[in-house]
């Protein structure tokens, strides 16, 4: 950061190696050559250069470029590959007045020997202290990586939120959020079946594919000095409802309802506060998208689950002094239930965690 702080100036230098293995069958195995101890090996390095740069006052100017080497091992299931990624970047910031900003931002990126196109822009109309209003607009490619095969079509993306937040003193608060996206070319991964055992998947292009929703989401002070002066009952709740088709069919990648409910009990002493509650889950039924660890691919499934929630949290939140003591007896019921098919979530279990800001 220069001494006028109008402009700065960063740069990084990464490195990741990632390899997962695992014992697998040998219904899975295509060329009896191979044990079947499977291993999977890729790595990434590279730099980034960004500058943020102060204008006239009212707009903030980052842009950037990043260089990335991937190598990618062969395995039973593809040949050793390589690939020299470059990205471009911009985002200017633009505050017109104290109640209107407007923020731009593009990316341009070669990646796997194909050029990306990313841009959006995002308007915020504040209202008034309690009261704002956010639109976001963007378009995104994404080139199919090199597992789902580099042949595919480039997923081509258009995206809108809508946002309304407003917050009553210090009693309530209400966000109101809607999205929706249509994606053509979408890639879709489907299973390779061989006696009724997944061995392999493979990736095709779908026409289009169209999501919206809406997302609900609101925190109430129901009570305060109940039971002591500078004590509260809270009531937050979320409600998120998912629609989705491809290829004109409807489908069930999410549960059409989320629904989150959290009572919780909050009182104070001198600097210190404690948070006891419960987390209620409810999801209606999906299908959603199963996760394959051999060859890092997510595939449809054609399984629908049941109606599920998650057997009640309960948990409590202490801050003492700059401490923060969390305590949470997780699934009191013992319920069988996923977000992802077909990783279920711990049976009951206690978690316990602190953190604690030594230089505060």
């Amino acid at each position: 950061m220069f001494d006028d702080s109008l402009f700065i100036y960063k740069s990084n230098l990464y490195y990741s190696h990632n390899q997962r293995s695992t014992q697998i069958s040998n219904d899975f195995i295509l060329d009896s050559n191979y044990s079947n101890l499977y291993f999977y090996n890729d790595s990434y390095y590279g730099m980034n250069v960004q500058i943020e740069k102060k204008l006239l006052n009212t707009f903030t100017l980052i842009s950037g470029v990043e260089i990335e080497q991937s190598n990618i091992d062969s395995t039973q299931y593809h040949n050793k590959y390589s690939s020299s990624n470059l990205s471009l970047f911009g985002f200017l910031k633009n505050d017109f007045t104290n109640h209107l900003k407007l923020n731009g931002g593009i990316r341009l990126s070669k990646i796997y020997e194909k050029t990306n196109l990313n841009l959006g822009v995002n308007l915020i109309y504040q209202i008034n202290l309690n009261n704002y209003f956010k639109v976001d607009l963007s378009i995104s490619e994404r080139s199919p990586s090199y597992l789902e095969g580099l042949s595919l079509k480039d997923e081509r993306s258009s995206l809108l939120l809508i946002e309304y937040n407003k917050i009553d003193s210090a009693k309530s608060n209400l966000r109101i959020e809607g999205f929706y996206r249509v994606t053509d070319n979408l890639i879709l991964n489907e299973a390779l079946l061989r006696n009724n055992i997944i061995i392999n998947s493979i990736s095709r292009n779908a026409l289009s594919k169209q999501s919206y929703g809406i997302n609900i989401s609101s925190k109430y002070k129901i009570l305060e000095n109940y039971f002591q002066t500078k004590d509260e009952f809270n009531l937050n709740t979320n409600l998120q409802l998912n629609f989705s088709s491809y290829d004109s069919l409807k489908n069930s990648f999410l549960p059409v309802v989320y629904f989150k409910f959290t009572p919780n009990y909050k009182f104070f002493v001198n600097h210190s506060a404690l948070t006891i509650g419960i987390n209620l889950l409810f999801m209606s039924s999906f299908k959603g998208m199963s996760y394959i660890p051999f060859n890092n691919s997510f595939l449809t499934n054609n399984i629908e689950s049941g109606a599920m929630m998650n057997g009640i949290d309960a948990f409590a939140v202490a801050k003492l002094g700059n401490a923060h003591v969390k305590l949470s007896f997780q699934n009191i019921a013992n319920s069988g239930y996923y977000f992802q098919p077909y990783y279920p979530m711990l049976n009951r279990n206690i978690r316990f965690s602190v953190s604690w800001s030594f230089f505060d």
